[in-house]
Protein backbone atom coordinates (compact mmCIF):
# COMPACT_ATOMS: atom_id res chain seq x y z
CA UNK A 1 0.00 0.00 0.00
CA UNK A 2 1.40 3.08 -1.20
CA UNK A 3 1.47 6.55 1.20
CA UNK A 4 -0.31 9.75 0.47
CA UNK A 5 0.84 13.07 1.57
CA UNK A 6 -1.87 15.21 3.09
CA UNK A 7 -1.53 18.65 1.23
CA UNK A 8 -1.71 20.95 4.21
CA UNK A 9 0.95 20.01 6.43
CA UNK A 10 2.96 19.93 3.33
CA UNK A 11 2.01 23.41 2.19
CA UNK A 12 2.67 24.53 5.52
CA UNK A 13 5.56 22.93 5.93
CA UNK A 14 7.05 24.62 2.64
CA UNK A 15 5.81 27.78 3.64
CA UNK A 16 7.52 27.62 6.72
CA UNK A 17 11.05 26.45 5.43
CA UNK A 18 10.71 29.35 2.91
CA UNK A 19 9.57 31.90 5.44
CA UNK A 20 12.83 31.07 7.90
CA UNK A 21 15.14 31.19 4.25
CA UNK A 22 13.74 34.54 3.35
CA UNK A 23 14.06 35.67 6.96
CA UNK A 24 17.76 34.69 6.80
CA UNK A 25 18.29 35.86 3.38
CA UNK A 26 16.78 39.45 4.42
CA UNK A 27 18.89 39.42 7.86
CA UNK A 28 21.78 38.75 5.64
CA UNK A 29 21.56 41.58 3.32
CA UNK A 30 20.33 44.04 6.27
CA UNK A 31 23.79 43.14 7.91
CA UNK A 32 26.53 42.35 5.07
CA UNK A 33 24.84 44.00 1.80
CA UNK A 34 27.88 43.67 -0.30
CA UNK A 35 29.08 39.94 1.20
CA UNK A 36 25.25 39.22 0.29
CA UNK A 37 25.01 40.97 -3.14
CA UNK A 38 28.37 39.31 -3.99
CA UNK A 39 27.20 36.11 -2.95
CA UNK A 40 23.86 36.17 -4.79
CA UNK A 41 25.98 37.13 -7.57
CA UNK A 42 27.84 34.12 -7.85
CA UNK A 43 24.64 32.48 -8.34
CA UNK A 44 23.39 34.37 -10.73
CA UNK A 45 26.46 33.40 -13.17
CA UNK A 46 28.20 37.29 -11.74
CA UNK A 47 25.03 39.37 -13.17
CA UNK A 48 25.24 42.43 -10.49
CA UNK A 49 22.64 42.43 -8.76
CA UNK A 50 23.49 45.43 -6.66
CA UNK A 51 22.26 47.22 -10.00
CA UNK A 52 18.45 46.59 -9.31
CA UNK A 53 18.90 48.37 -5.95
CA UNK A 54 17.39 51.87 -5.80
CA UNK A 55 19.91 54.88 -5.99
CA UNK A 56 21.00 55.60 -2.42
CA UNK A 57 18.66 52.78 -0.94
CA UNK A 58 18.57 50.02 1.37
CA UNK A 59 18.09 46.43 0.29
CA UNK A 60 15.93 45.57 3.24
CA UNK A 61 12.88 47.79 4.48
CA UNK A 62 10.91 46.71 7.28
CA UNK A 63 7.81 46.84 5.06
CA UNK A 64 9.48 45.60 2.33
CA UNK A 65 10.58 42.18 4.17
CA UNK A 66 6.76 41.65 5.30
CA UNK A 67 5.39 42.26 1.86
CA UNK A 68 7.90 39.63 0.80
CA UNK A 69 7.69 37.53 3.37
CA UNK A 70 3.48 37.33 3.22
CA UNK A 71 3.82 36.62 -0.92
CA UNK A 72 6.68 34.18 -0.40
CA UNK A 73 4.54 32.54 2.31
CA UNK A 74 1.25 32.30 0.31
CA UNK A 75 3.48 30.98 -2.84
CA UNK A 76 5.09 28.30 -0.79
CA UNK A 77 1.93 26.87 0.80
CA UNK A 78 0.56 26.65 -2.85
CA UNK A 79 2.91 25.11 -4.47
CA UNK A 80 3.09 22.53 -1.25
CA UNK A 81 -0.56 21.93 -1.62
CA UNK A 82 -0.95 21.55 -5.27
CA UNK A 83 2.40 19.08 -5.23
CA UNK A 84 0.88 16.93 -2.94
CA UNK A 85 -2.15 16.56 -4.63
CA UNK A 86 -0.93 15.96 -7.94
CA UNK A 87 1.89 13.39 -6.22
CA UNK A 88 -0.94 11.66 -4.68
CA UNK A 89 -3.35 11.98 -7.98
CA UNK A 90 -0.24 10.03 -9.68
CA UNK A 91 0.05 7.84 -7.18
CA UNK A 92 -3.58 6.40 -7.30
CA UNK A 93 -3.08 6.69 -11.23
CA UNK A 94 0.36 4.36 -11.24
CA UNK A 95 -1.32 2.15 -8.82
CA UNK A 96 1.59 2.94 -6.52
CA UNK A 97 4.32 1.22 -8.40
CA UNK A 98 6.63 4.30 -8.07
CA UNK A 99 8.14 2.43 -4.72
Amino acid sequence: MSKTINPSVLGVSLALTFGVLYSICAAAFALWPETAFAFFNAWFHGMDLRLLQPEGGRAVTLNGYFYGLIGILITAYVAGVVFALLYNWLNGVMGGKGK
